[in-house]
């Protein structure tokens, strides 16, 4: 009777959290073989072969509905509604089509949703590029006009309709299982209060609604952790949706125009194609205009929805991105129960780069949406073989086309993983070769080689990369404090430290002679007057100076102490006996990207190629998986008693959620606006953030009117870090363009761009090998010997 009770036992399956879901659809009949069922109905048997033939046709018929919408709604396109709903159809409809002619069954996408709009981004790219190619072919001179992309767009989308008619009913999408729209309702006016909050902060009404909004990002992040294991993985991935798209538009809806550095020359590049009607393949000075998602995407959107381009950076482009974090998350739950999963994305949502940077990072918005999408397909078991390397051969280019750097720093991930999965297959008995892992490195490297050497000629950058380190050297801290250990470096990473007005004055007065010795200053520009003087952004003062600093030094130890564990998770992957094929890789993978996250944090020279923070971000699509795997195996280890796991494990639980949400209270901004000390641009009308980034019409005006007045290209126009973003803008000023505004390096015949901050504040910043000075801007000097020639209550420009 024991036996049979122990073998019951034995038998008995696992809690339904822990049973890996299985990867078999079932048989299936062949593809273009009807299955005939016979039903006995008062005695005689009936053919249901043709009710079901009908069905079939009206349900393939259905998904022609989409495409009929969007060219009938089209023509209504200055609605703003409507340009809502199309744009909602333009990142869904494409991305069904083609999944359903790839056969990828609704298990997968299920499971991972965000093949959908990755798989429209897709189509919406190559026919995008296609029309751009052909249409000057066929006599359209600009092809990025709506018919042509109309046309385009719906001629791709009939053929993969057609490819997908014999397609199974598995590979039908369940919108129920994806959407679940009565949760839609109150979590999307989280977004809205934020939109709120920020517009409010414009119009000079206060941070009360946006400081009140983040407070609710909190407490829905807690709550979610709380009641993690009642909501489903869909419920789950709706407020990590609404959470990032909230925190996003804190950011992105502040200015007058665009938020940010890199997306004001973006917003340029973006409105010249529109302009043009069409996209050069040849970018050899500039790498901007070589990427796809920054070109002939917002052309294309903005064309078939009607969206101005301003509203796609700022509003339409942070909705895409907002599905990062739950593609992570639905990345996790591959290889973690729910609440480790879960936990997961919130650690990566918690990274202050998703609110902070990425808002006004429009390419690599688009590029890393897609490369969770290629780490998706990489790991995803419910696909066939040949579907799997399909989706990578798509995604694969779709990256390299949409962010270079993203796609450089892809293929130091996938070809490190490669040759760690050769060394460790010497002295373990594991495969040598993985084909997913291996297919994505080489579909990478060689799509990135054809893409920006031969096609766009857009490889400058890995020119100067190359140049900086023959010339300097691979420099270890170049930017570090004199004195400073090694481990304090690390900690405080490649940021920039600020110098005296008087140090700058005189490094880079020494440094244009070096280096631009065809810059001519006036004689008199060394007189004792016009010395620089120092001057620095006000900060709020601290309240408590104890609390600040312990969350403070609490956020650095739980980034620090998470990276070590996600190093120990994925050496413990990669050497494990036991550990599963794709656990195994997802090791392999993390420490080549830890690797050269060490060497971002101490290198100064790597930190000038690529950002630190943005470099992190990509990395932790796989860093958070080894991470919160020790945290969920180390309960279930040997050396912890069994009476003791479940305590444990609630223990580290706890922990890891307060270590998360203290993450996300210090990069969120609200510890800076309740404690003092400063705070982001997203609560606050004050600052360095707000002063950097935030721009006035009428700034815009006067570098709009600079541009224009501007005769000779190569005359040299001056407009320092805040007026730079400023002229990237609205002049689209390339050449000649110098940051340096002091007596000793203006030129005597030159342009000055003096922005808000100049003119009202008197502040001027510019940076200099990796240091950072803050000066009062050289009024008496300019007013002395240069011309006013434009001027508003906001800002001047000057000539001579």
């Amino acid at each position: 009777m024991n036996v049979r009770r122990r073998s019951a036992a034995r038998r008995r399956p696992p809690p339904a959290e822990t049973v890996r879901p299985r990867l078999d659809v079932g048989h299936r009949p062949p593809p273009g073989r009807t299955v005939r069922r016979r039903h006995k109905v008062k005695g005689r048997h009936t053919d249901a072969t043709a009710g079901s033939d009908t069905i079939f046709t009206v349900g393939r018929l259905a998904q022609l509905a989409p495409l009929v919408l969007i060219g009938l709604l089209v023509g209504l396109r200055e609605i703003w509604a409507v340009q809502a709903l199309l744009f909602a159809l333009l990142l869904t409809a494409p991305g069904c089509l083609l999944l359903r002619a790839l056969r990828v069954p609704d298990s997968a996408v299920a499971a991972f949703p965000l093949y959908v709009p990755s798989a429209s981004l897709v189509v919406l790219l190559l026919s995008g590029l296609a029309v751009n190619v052909l249409g000057p072919l066929v006599g359209v001179v600009a092809p990025l006009r709506p018919v042509p992309l109309l046309v385009g767009l719906e001629l791709v989308c009939l053929l993969l309709f057609w490819a997908g008619m014999s397609a199974p009913g598995e590979a039908a999408i369940s919108w129920h299982s994806l959407l679940p729209v009565r949760w839609l309702i109150l979590p999307a006016l989280l977004p809205l209060t934020a939109a709120a909050g920020a517009l409010r902060l414009n119009n000079g009404y206060g941070n009360a609604v946006a400081v009140a909004t983040v407070i609710a990002c909190v407490v829905v992040l807690i709550a979610g952790i709380a009641a993690v294991d009642r909501l489903g993985d869909g419920r789950l991935g709706v407020l990590l949706f609404v959470v990032a798209l909230a925190m996003m538009w804190s950011y992105a809806l502040r200015s007058d125009l665009v938020y940010g550095f890199d997306i004001a020359t973006e917003y340029a590049t973006a409105r010249a194609t529109i302009e043009a009607g069409v996209w050069h393949a040849n970018h050899s000075t500039d790498a901007y205009g070589a990427m796809l998602s920054i070109t002939t995407l917002p052309a294309q959107l903005h064309a078939l929805s009607g969206l101005p381009e301003v509203l796609l950076l700022k509003v339409a482009y942070p909705v895409v991105f907002a599905l990062f974090p739950v593609g992570v998350f639905n990345l996790a739950r591959r290889f973690l129960p729910r609440r480790w999963a879960f936990l997961a994305a919130v650690y990566v949502l918690a990274q202050g780069e998703i609110s902070q940077q990425l808002p006004a990072l429009a390419r690599q918005e688009i590029a890393l949406v897609l490369f969770v999408a290629l780490v998706g397909a990489v790991f995803d078991g419910r696909m066939r073989r040949y579907q799997r390397l399909t989706m990578i051969g798509l995604f694969v280019p779709a990256v390299v086309m949409s962010h270079y750097s993203s796609a450089y720093f892809a293929i130091v991930m996938l070809g490190g993983a490669v040759a760690l999965q050769l060394a460790v297959s010497v002295f373990r008995r594991v495969s040598s070769v993985n084909g997913a892992l291996s297919a994505s490195f080489a579909g990478i490297t060689f799509f990135a080689v054809l893409w920006y050497v031969p096609i766009t000629d857009s490889a400058s950058n890995v020119s100067q990369f190359r140049t900086l380190v023959t010339s300097d050297g691979l420099q270890l801290m170049p930017h570090g404090i004199p004195g400073q250990s090694l481990f304090a470096s690390y900690l405080n990473g490649t940021e920039l430290t600020n110098m005296s007005a008087s140090e700058y004055s005189r490094a880079v007065r020494d440094n244009y002679k070096a280096s631009k010795p065809y810059i001519i200053p006036y004689g008199d520009s060394r007189r004792i007057r016009y010395r620089l003087q120092d001057a620095a952004a006000p900060k709020a003062p601290v309240v408590v100076p104890v609390l600040r600093g312990v969350l403070n030094i609490g956020e650095l130890l739980a980034k620090q102490l998470g990276n070590l564990l996600a190093l120990v998770g994925a050496l413990v992957l990669v050497l494990r006996r036991r550990s599963p094929g794709a656990a195994r890789v997802v090791g392999l993978l993390s420490i080549p990207a830890l690797g050269f996250l060490a060497i971002f944090r101490l290198s100064g020279t790597f930190a000038v190629a690529y950002n630190q923070g943005r470099a992190q971000l990509q990395a932790m699509v796989l860093l958070s998986i080894p991470l919160f795997w020790v945290l969920h195996r180390i309960p279930h280890g040997r050396l912890v008693p069994a009476r003791r796991a479940e305590t444990i494990h609630r223990v580290l639980g706890a922990a890891a959620a307060s270590a998360v949400i203290t993450i996300f209270l210090n990069t969120s901004g609200l510890v800076g606006a309740t404690l003092g000390g400063g705070t982001g641009s997203n609560l606050a009308a004050t600052g360095e953030d707000f002063e950097r980034f935030y721009m006035f019409t009428p700034e815009l005006a006067a570098a709009r009117w600079l541009g224009e007045h501007r005769d000779d290209p190569k005359s040299f126009v001056y407009g320092d870090r805040y007026g730079q973003l400023r002229l990237a803008t609205a002049a689209r000023i390339s050449n000649g363009f110098v940051t340096d505004i002091t007596p000793q390096t203006l030129n005597r015949h030159a342009w000055i761009y003096s922005s808000y901050n100049n003119t009202v504040y008197g502040r001027a910043r510019s940076t200099l090998n990796g240091r950072l000075a803050t000066y009062v801007f050289p009024n008496s000097f300019i007013d002395t010997h240069y011309n006013l020639v434009y001027a508003n209550k906001y800002s001047k420009v000057f000539y001579r």
